[in-house]
């Protein structure tokens, strides 16, 4: 699922701040969030594992 939204705007983001202001990736699977990551690098590694 993707949500994309400002701070407080997204029920879902609540939880989910952004990271030194960025826009943060969130990849969880089975109730259970990896760590939130900032560059298009990590997101790619944390998918495709």
């Amino acid at each position: 699922m993707l949500a994309v939204g400002s701070d407080g705007e997204v029920p879902l983001l609540k939880d989910r701040p952004r990271v030194d202001g960025k826009a943060t990736a969130y990849v969880c699977e089975r109730f259970v969030c990896k760590r939130p990551v900032t560059n298009p690098e990590e997101l790619a590694e944390q998918l495709a594992s």
